[in-house]
């Protein structure tokens, strides 16, 4: 499982999302993917536990432990899925689900995956503060 903190093109910072990159090079938003797969399975308050367990980078979802890094799997793996079958498909918020990595500016990313970031032509990356 490849993760990524990305930003889609034109927000802020506080907007940071945490994905992982699918196999076909595609972003996607884990934990409104995450969200979206327990209300998918009849949990009412999937936003809520998404939001617990999935932060928006990758020190808080490690900090949430083996639980936390399980269901991000389980996510990851539905979001695979899901994106074979509906590459449109939109999370509980209406936000999209998947963005393409390499097609340009709809994300700027950060952390390992900067030098690829470069190499795609993506915006500048994220820098730490």
């Amino acid at each position: 499982m490849k993760l990524i903190s990305y930003i889609a093109a034109g927000e802020s910072r506080r907007h940071r999302r945490l994905g992982v990159v699918l196999d076909d090079g595609i972003i996607a938003n884990l934990r409104a993917g995450y969200a979206r797969l327990l209300n998918d399975a009849g949990d009412l308050q999937g936003e809520a536990v998404a939001a617990a367990r999935i932060g928006t980078d990758v020190a808080a979802l490690l900090a949430g432990g083996p639980v936390a890094m399980a269901e991000a799997r389980k996510a990851a793996h539905w979001l695979e899925r899901l994106h074979r079958d509906q590459a449109d498909a939109r999370g509980l918020d209406d936000e999209p689900l998947f963005l393409p990595f390499s097609a340009g500016p709809p994300v700027r990313a950060g952390g390992p995956l900067q030098g690829h970031c470069r190499r795609s032509q993506l915006r500048r990356p994220l820098r730490r503060k």
